[in-house]
């Protein structure tokens, strides 16, 4: 088994998962960082009614179609936020997948394909396992 880093509560916690539960697998969906950005800072909302929206649908427009109201981009979901939340993503997941990888247990998903292929993977390769 190969050197993880010793300090870090995910991988604590998964070591103590798998003391009293049998994991068979571990899903990763795999998604370029850029990616991510795009599509999460991509995110509009309606602050009247809740509506969601994808920039790259909006066609220019900045008001909710079903009220007027001018559309919001929410912190969570500004370019930086997320950069900076994928920094801590892999920071603490870097060990949680060299550790199931060392396992072998960790399972790569193409994240970047239609929800749909995504689902469809997911469950074949459960399907293959015990």
């Amino acid at each position: 088994m190969g050197t993880f880093w010793t300090d870090s509560p995910a991988l604590e916690q998964a070591k103590a998962l798998g003391g009293f539960a049998k994991i068979h697998a571990v899903i990763n969906l795999k998604v370029e960082d850029e990616a991510l950005v795009r599509r999460l800072s991509g995110r509009w909302v309606c602050p009247s009614c809740g509506a969601p929206y994808r920039e790259d649908a909006l066609q220019g427009a900045t008001t909710c179609q079903a009220d007027g109201t001018l559309l919001i981009q929410r912190e969570d979901d500004k370019a930086e936020t997320v950069m900076n939340r994928l920094q801590v993503y892999h920071q603490k997941t870097a060990p949680l997948i060299a550790y199931y990888g060392a396992e072998d247990l960790l399972i790569d998903i193409n994240g970047s394909q239609d929800v749909e292929e995504i689902s469809e993977e997911i469950l074949d390769v459960l399907g293959e396992i015990e």
